[in-house]
């Protein structure tokens, strides 16, 4: 039996290897806190010189970024090589942190009696992963931010690392605090100890002084 095609020739083994996937890129300049061109047609002119059309592009993050949609491996091994537009603007371009990414829910009959870790273990080549996972909360509480503020997703991540750095920060100050107030502690105790011990130290001396004495008197009244 011959096997079905797509429009373009491919065969479907082509398409599940990926050669038609669709992938996210991000472009960005070198300097982080520049902008990119504001001609958009030296962004284009820039891409196609380098790898052809690509299905589309759009600006992100008040400029800072620009999304690149492409279709097939080619394009996005070439284009993770550009470093430079023909304007000589520098620039990096990764894989979107977010764009490459699916959210939706599992939906099967037949694995409802399989548990949750079961179901991770057979999905993990699909990147699946549980609502309870911490990469999970993490990504969410970034495209919070992203959302809240309103800048691309890069700087949503840099606001959410600063945040939890000033966190981790704020727990090591309150763990030292509590260490010194501990240590505080165990040096009064430690003066209180040493002051008790030569409180009775001294007490037996005067029983013994005391002892002394009744026995001298004691004796004198003998005689």
């Amino acid at each position: 039996m011959a096997s079905s095609s797509h429009g373009d020739g491919m065969s479907p083994s082509n398409w599940w290897n990926g050669e038609e996937t669709v992938t996210y890129l991000q472009l960005l300049p070198k300097n982080r806190g520049s902008l990119l061109p504001k001609n958009p047609f030296i962004v284009s002119k820039s891409i196609q010189q380098h790898c052809g059309k690509i299905d589309n592009a759009y600006v992100e993050g008040k400029g800072t970024s620009m999304v690149l949609k492409v279709r097939g491996k080619r394009q996005v091994t070439a284009l993770l090589k550009l470093t430079k537009l023909i304007d000589g603007t520098e620039i990096d371009i990764l894989e979107h942190e977010s764009k490459n990414q699916m959210r939706g829910v599992v939906s099967c009959g037949r694995s409802l009696d399989c548990t949750d870790e079961e179901i991770l273990e057979g999905m993990k080549d699909q990147n699946v992963i549980a609502r309870t996972c911490p990469k999970y909360i993490e990504e969410q509480e970034i495209a919070k931010i992203r959302q809240d503020q309103d800048v691309s997703f890069g700087e949503a991540r840099r606001i959410f690392n600063a945040k939890h750095i000033q966190t981790y920060a704020s727990t090591v100050n309150s763990e030292s605090a509590v260490q010194q107030r501990l240590a505080n502690a165990q040096k009064e105790e430690s003066e209180t100890v040493k002051a008790l011990r030569q409180e009775l130290a001294a007490t037996k001396k005067a029983l013994a002084e005391l002892s002394g004495t009744l026995k001298e008197l004691a004796q004198a009244k003998n005689a």
